[in-house]
């Protein structure tokens, strides 16, 4: 077993000039997620929710018959 190795805790990443960087096309549909910046968690919205089923209204439960 090999001894532990320290890393440096950050590193400086600098952003390419804007015209090297290469254009995208326009999304056809609005992103889904935001990466935050500095912590890598990528957080997505929900799909919309289907609508719950309706209950019926309270009553005389009794069975008839």
């Amino acid at each position: 077993m090999s001894g532990l190795k320290h890393r440096g805790t950050a590193e400086i990443v600098p952003f390419p000039a804007p015209g090297q960087r290469a254009c995208r096309p326009a999304a056809s549909e609005p992103p889904r997620g935001v990466i935050l910046l500095f912590t890598g968690v990528r957080y997505e919205r929900p799909s919309d929710p289907s609508p719950l089923p309706v209950e019926p209204p309270a009553g005389d439960i009794r069975k008839r018959g």
